[in-house]
C-alpha cells in the first residue's frame, strides 16, 4: 500500500488543468520519499533483497500501475503468482488480464 500526501488544490474551473504537487509518498513499510522514481528505487531494492516475497513484486506492480506504467507492472504482477499461486493481489482496474 502506498500513501500519498498532496497539497490542497484550490477550486478549479471544469476544463482547468493543473499539476497536483505531491508533498509525501509513503511505501507499506512507512519508508518515506517525495518522488515515485525513489519509490522505486527502494521497492525495487526490497525486491532484489528477499526476490522470493510475493508482496513485494505486487507492491511493485502497484507503483508500476499507479505511475502509468502498464508495461513494467506487468512484469512484477506476473512475478508474484509464480513464486505464490495465491498471490494474485492485482488491484481493480489494473491494465491487464491474468
Amino acid at each position: 500500500m502506498m500513501k500519498i500526501t498532496a497539497l490542497p488544490i484550490p477550486k478549479l474551473d471544469e476544463d482547468e488543468i493543473v499539476p497536483l504537487d505531491l508533498v509525501e509518498l509513503a511505501t507499506f513499510d512507512k519508508w518515506t520519499c517525495r518522488y515515485a522514481t525513489q519509490a522505486e528505487d527502494h521497492l525495487q531494492q526490497l525486491c532484489e533483497r528477499e526476490p522470493a516475497n510475493p508482496f513485494l513484486w505486487t507492491s511493485l506492480g502497484n507503483l508500476h500501475s499507479h505511475t502509468g506504467r502498464p508495461d513494467v507492472a506487468e512484469s512484477a504482477y506476473h512475478r508474484a503468482p509464480e513464486l505464490d499461486p495465491s498471490a494474485r493481489q492485482v488491484p481493480a482496474g489494473c491494465m491487464f488480464a491474468w
